[in-house]
């Protein structure tokens, strides 16, 4: 018997191996290997930075800037920083891309440092979503549904709300902690990331995507509790496959 196997290959490897990073690359680069595609068209974190699914259109008081900077003496090691400026306050952070080392970035600044962070984060998620306009990004995925076929499946992935935080905006300590100081506070961050979810599946609906994969990295039991589990984490599960 032949067992079906697809590597786990993305735009990540594509833009590190050739500089592309479109589903035609990845597909290239299943072809070379002999896996079966599982094409990943996924839709980036909240922010403007390069994201083909959303534009964003900021009135006055309000502005996101993400910029990169070369890191000297490495092979493409860049800093990502990032500045969100809310009439309530101004976040930062900073990231360290190894493009030639370690593509998806170490967290040298968090966004968010403390508890009163988050509420000028969920400010800026509010107004993101006043402000947003859904792209037309049928140019990119054109093509895709006749060229693979039966080949292999069209994957579209999103974050878990959880994992937006995690290790990324947030200490993963801070963040863990937060949860047990101040549960109203997370009960209200994480219905408001909630609502932006609800774009992305806006977005997989409307596609001809037929699989969805939600990332939940940070969300097992080595980390967290069966009981912190199943009341932070699988009612937006729940609430996904609803929305399918």
């Amino acid at each position: 018997d032949q067992v079906p196997v697809s590597l786990s290959i993305g735009p990540s490897n594509t833009r590190r191996w050739w500089g592309r990073g479109d589903w035609r690359a990845v597909l290239e680069a299943h072809e070379i290997v002999g896996s079966i595609p599982a094409q990943d068209f996924g839709l980036d974190y909240f922010t403007t930075d390069t994201n083909p699914i959303f534009t964003v259109n900021w009135p006055s008081g309000w502005t996101e800037t993400i910029e990169t900077r070369p890191i000297p003496g490495t092979k493409g090691g860049k800093i990502k920083s990032r500045t969100i400026t809310t009439p309530t306050g101004i976040l930062t952070s900073q990231e360290r891309l190894d493009l030639g080392e370690y593509i998806h970035g170490q967290t040298l600044e968090p966004l968010i440092k403390s508890r009163s962070d988050y509420k000028v984060y969920i400010s800026y998620i509010i107004q993101w979503l006043e402000s947003v306009e859904i792209s037309d990004t049928s140019y990119s995925t054109a093509g895709i549904d006749e060229i693979l076929a039966d080949a292999g499946v069209w994957v579209t992935w999103n974050i878990h709300s959880f994992y937006q935080y995690f290790w990324v905006l947030r200490r993963v300590d801070e963040f863990l902690v937060d949860f047990y100081d101040d549960p109203g506070l997370m009960k209200d961050v994480m219905e408001m990331t909630w609502k932006l979810n609800e774009k992305y599946i806006h977005v997989f609906n409307a596609s001809s995507s037929p699989l969805l994969i939600c990332n939940l990295s940070g969300a097992s039991t080595s980390i967290i509790s069966p009981e912190f589990f199943h009341k932070w984490i699988l009612p937006e599960l729940e609430w996904m496959k609803q929305s399918l």
